[in-house]
């Protein structure tokens, strides 16, 4: 049996839609457990309003807290394994079967995450491959997270005996919290490449309205895990080290990937080196103000070649196509072979 977790406060405008895409799953051994959060508007009648026998309602007049009422999904859950769920995204219909399935397949892996469509009413859907190498997720969750939270699905008794818990103090990013400690406790994690979530983008997302406190505690968690990964560089180095992967300017991004390098010398980790320089890759894209010698310079330092591997799964960008498309430079000029 699967337990299916959601918190509710106050999302009465998708509620239903996002319910009736569990309630229809083709996989059919559930529970449901929603946490009604001390929701002011519509939103305990429109749950009020489902009889169907596998859904367990918790209502609480108090608002008590999002990671308050995950940990108390994980401890009430009765099933084999704990799927995840916010109140406004939509699971494809064979989401769950499809990750039972693979969790039943891969008795070694503990989490499992899936690709996803994002979407909202404005730009319509866009898909985002998530990475699915466990390898390349372990070591890909130094700079950013891997695994989108309501699409994951865990081993519930691996969770629990492991003590592994949603942090009050990592709010805004303790899923990410999460993921890096399940690895510090040995657990292997992965993704499903298929889209069977779709996320709904909008104005109210956590990401866009707490974006510097969500960044502040992205850091902190990097850190400590970065010094789990390469036990033999120091806390400061460490902690320099991600101020780079969070850094907007060009020349530290570039210096980061010789910080890597000389690291994984000394670690004998240097096959991991052209996924960490992907990885940097990816960092110097994500900055918005960048002149077209800066593009030149990442090129040369880092010697860019066609067909990395990118995390959001565009794996022929090249630099000349990044200048064309994000600086707005004519075709003639993004020859800088």
């Amino acid at each position: 049996m699967v337990s299916i977790i959601m918190p509710v406060y106050n999302a009465e405008k998708f509620l239903k839609e996002t319910v009736e895409s569990m309630l229809n799953q083709t996989y059919t051994n559930f529970e449901f457990l929603i946490f009604n959060d001390g929701s002011t508007d519509g939103s305990l009648a429109i749950l009020q309003q489902y009889t169907d026998p596998r859904i367990r309602l918790i209502h609480s007049d108090q608002n008590k807290g999002y990671l308050h009422w995950l940990n108390a999904g994980i401890t009430e859950s009765k099933g084999k394994y704990i799927a995840r769920m916010d109140s406004d995204d939509i699971s494809m219909p064979d989401r769950l079967e499809k990750q039972v399935h693979f969790l039943e397949q891969n008795s070694h892996i503990a989490i499992v995450g899936t690709g996803i469509v994002i979407f909202n009413d404005k730009t319509g859907e866009k898909p985002y491959h998530s990475l699915s190498s466990g390898q390349e997720i372990k070591w890909g969750l130094i700079f950013k997270n891997r695994l989108i939270h309501p699409s994951v699905m865990m081993r519930r008794e691996v969770i629990i005996s492991s003590g592994i818990l949603y942090r009050q103090e990592f709010y805004g990013s303790e899923d990410y919290r999460f993921w890096t400690e399940a690895i510090q406790h040995n657990l292997s994690v992965t993704n499903i490449p298929s889209a069977l979530l779709k996320y709904r983008d909008h104005g109210n997302n956590f990401t866009k309205t707490n974006r510097d406190r969500q960044i502040d505690n992205s850091k902190r968690i990097a850190k400590d895990y970065l010094t789990f990964l390469l036990p033999a560089i120091s806390e400061s180095k460490a902690g320099e080290m991600v101020e780079k992967i969070y850094s907007a300017e060009p020349g530290a991004i570039v210096s980061l990937f010789h910080d890597f390098r000389t690291v994984c010398k000394q670690n004998e980790l240097e096959l991991l080196i052209p996924f960490l320089r992907d990885c940097i890759v990816e960092q110097f894209f994500r900055i918005k103000k960048c002149t077209l010698r800066d593009v030149v310079l990442f090129r040369r330092k880092l010697s860019v070649v066609p067909g990395g591997f990118y995390a959001d799964g565009k794996r022929q960008v090249i630099i000349k196509h990044y200048i064309k498309l994000k600086l707005g430079r004519s075709k003639k000029r993004t020859n800088l072979s």
